[in-house]
């Protein structure tokens, strides 16, 4: 019960924090990242995009009219932002992982873009098969985390020291977690962040599917110092006999 408490408490914080704050991450996050419109390119007209996570939908503006567009973003404030970018095929609505309201095998692609570093480590292997669910055999799951191991992490040391060595110096967190320090104008927080390393999101990836790639990046692919994301993409099965985890519609 201990643990569930936690976990709930957990992903309170960070619902609290982007309700409270979404309205400015609306309006600072807008550029695509150049891996992101490599992935966009992999998107055919008629194709369906599932993006979990959406915030103000920027991802939307790499994918051209003809394809589905299926925002999914928890913060209310994110989610009016998306709204004026819509278009006829194009949806946001409410949603939160691990339990989406979106129906089985509908994503040729599933983007999870900075997500899982706000997740509880009891949370990660089920959101995981969550985006599974949703995404159709032989379609791709794209998930980006925070690299905290990175050069730029080096702004909250304990934050970097907690990715590295894998200890936490807070109360009531466990190994590899931590909170990072947020601030703009007069306001600040914490948000809770999971320390993830390549090597556990790809062993992550891996039990779910078939792993496309599995990089450091900054504009470009890199290494783990100069790295500030890591970005996993994933090929859910056709056969559902090589799945042992048996996600699948």
């Amino acid at each position: 019960m201990a643990n569930i408490d936690q976990t709930r408490k957990r992903v309170d914080e960070v619902s609290r924090f982007y309700e409270d704050h979404g309205a400015h991450f609306a309006r600072t996050r807008f550029a695509l990242w150049p891996w992101m419109r490599e992935i966009a390119m992999r998107v055919l007209p008629g194709m369906t995009v599932v993006d979990v996570g959406a915030g103000n939908a920027r991802f939307l503006e790499a994918f051209g009219n003809d394809v589905r567009y299926v925002g999914i973003e928890p913060s209310s404030a994110l989610r009016d932002a998306a709204k004026p970018k819509l278009h006829e095929k194009a949806s946001i609505e409410y949603g939160l992982l691990p339990h989406l309201d979106v129906e089985n095998a509908i994503a040729d692609l599933t983007t999870c873009i900075a997500v899982f570093h706000h997740l509880p480590r009891s949370l990660h292997r089920s959101s995981m098969q969550e985006l599974i669910r949703i995404t159709k055999p032989g379609g791709l799951i794209c998930i980006s985390v925070w690299n905290a191991r990175g050069k730029g992490f080096l702004r909250y040391p304990l934050a970097w020291v907690a990715g590295w060595l894998r200890v936490s110096f807070w109360k009531g967190l466990h190994s590899g977690e931590c909170y990072v320090p947020w601030k703009s104008g007069t306001s600040i927080a914490n948000r809770y962040v999971y320390a993830w390393t390549k090597t556990a999101l790809q062993k992550l990836g891996e039990e779910y599917g078939e792993v496309i790639s599995c990089e450091y990046v900054d504009d470009e692919k890199t290494g783990v110092w100069n790295g500030k994301n890591i970005v996993l993409v994933v090929k859910k099965y056709r056969d559902r006999s090589l799945d042992k985890n048996a996600f699948y519609s």
